[in-house]
């Protein structure tokens, strides 16, 4: 925010359940994010903006800018998970990692292991972010943000965004790892 926001104005929006937001119940993560967005939108007087988005952020940014071109100016989309739909067996095999279970039940070890594979070369920052759910995973809001991974997990594979990509009319930027882990390129 702090570089894009030293020539433009920079709005991060926190999912709920994620940042410092507290996690309301939640019955499909990504058509409420989508309609959240355009709602903060539409509160900040914002006709139009370029959306940045990774991950979950770009899936929500893929489902705006389908429904709402008018409103989307240009997109950066990196890693966007669930372009496709998955089989059944897929789907089944992929919830096993993200359920908040599996992620409430992790040791230290366990979180570490989990972490470094997804990423495919770890570094520095990485090690921070690593010690900072170190840290959180010893709070109550832990198992919180555990559930809103699944629930997000969740919606993301009942919503792919492969079909939608067509639809978008705004420039867009696609950035993705060719060794991505979580998702293939």
């Amino acid at each position: 925010y702090e570089r894009i926001g030293a020539t433009r104005r920079a709005i991060g929006f926190d999912f709920l359940g994620f940042g410092k937001s507290d996690r309301p119940p939640i019955d499909d993560a990504v058509v409420l994010y989508t309609n959240l967005l355009g709602g903060l939108l539409t509160t900040l007087d914002i006709d139009r903006a370029s959306f940045v988005g990774h991950g979950l952020g770009a899936a929500v940014a893929v489902r705006f800018a389908s429904e709402y071109p008018e409103r989307v100016d240009r997109l950066v989309l990196s890693a966007i998970p669930a372009v496709d739909r998955l089989t059944e067996a897929e789907m089944a095999t992929a919830m096993e990692r993200w359920t908040g279970e599996v992620l409430v039940g992790l040791d230290r070890a366990g979180r570490r292991a989990w972490y470094q594979a997804l990423a495919a070369g770890w570094n520095d920052l990485l090690e921070a972010e690593l010690q900072l759910r170190e840290e959180l995973a010893h709070c109550v809001a832990y198992r919180a943000w555990a559930r809103s991974v699944e629930d997000a997990m969740t919606s993301l594979l009942h919503h792919p965004v492969g079909h939608r990509l067509a639809r978008i009319t705004a420039p867009t930027l696609i950035i993705w790892g060719a060794d991505d882990p979580v998702v293939s390129p």
